[in-house]
């Protein structure tokens, strides 16, 4: 059974971060770049979403009791396979995993622009994730 506390947090916190990162998506893309502060800041807020958006699936895999996942990106690629996301949602957040990773691993190498354009274009799949997971609570 899903634990409605632990999921609730986690939903919240992966809601909050996408709130405070949508206003980074609408500065102007030069602006981001140039911005340590505000590309290092948006870039922290990213990572936390991700972790959240993981921590979800992780908590959605272990309560349905599917497979261990091996890796970030397994863990969406395992709700996929269940059906929880549909196959398109899946590879999208299966990318975010490997965001993260670059985030967390590649950090003196990110590309600020794409950062800003994830921002800009693909938060919707981490709301997405978080409509998903309420609907299980």
């Amino acid at each position: 059974m899903v634990d409605a506390e632990i999921l609730r947090r986690r939903i919240d916190a992966l809601l909050g971060y996408v709130n405070r990162l949508e206003p980074f998506g609408a500065m102007d893309r030069k602006r981001f770049i140039a911005d340590r502060d505000e590309h290092h800041l948006a870039e922290r807020y990213l990572h936390l979403a991700i972790e959240s958006a993981l921590d979800i699936a992780n908590h959605l895999i272990a309560d349905a009791g599917f497979e261990a996942p091996d890796t970030y990106r397994d863990a969406f690629a395992i709700l996929t396979r269940h059906g929880v996301l549909d196959d398109e949602l899946g590879k999208r957040l299966q990318s975010w995993a490997g965001m993260r990773n670059v985030l967390v691993h590649l950090y003196l190498d990110i590309d600020h622009g794409i950062t800003w354009d994830t921002i800009r274009t693909d938060l919707g799949d981490l709301r997405r994730l978080a409509e998903i997971a309420a609907a299980k609570l």
